[in-house]
């Protein structure tokens, strides 16, 4: 699952299951744009690399979350997948004194 905030509706995140999805909602009639993006699936040919990319994806997360209007159940949403990551790659102090999770 792939959250994003895009210039058709910068006060909601939106969910998508796939990238083709992702991209297919950008390149609408409407122009639409990804501001952010937090993959929840890790890239990376090693540990180190996808250390790399959690730590990435943390930092989108953050942005994300600071966004105004968003709702409880959003933010709940991606806090799970926040602590999921940090759990998974070491990074669960930082993510906590950053308040991802």
């Amino acid at each position: 699952m792939i959250y994003a905030i895009t210039n058709k509706n910068p006060e909601t995140v939106s969910r998508f299951e796939t990238w083709d999805a992702l991209h297919a909602s950008m390149f609408s009639p409407y122009g639409n744009t990804t501001i952010f993006s937090i993959p929840c699936f890790i890239p990376g040919r090693n540990y180190r690399e996808r250390k790399h990319a959690a730590e990435n994806a943390l930092k989108r997360a953050q942005e994300i979350m600071s966004t105004p209007g968003l709702y409880m159940g959003e933010l709940a949403e991606i806090e799970a997948e926040c602590e999921r990551i940090a759990r998974r790659y070491g990074q669960l102090r930082e993510a906590r004194e950053n308040a991802l999770c």
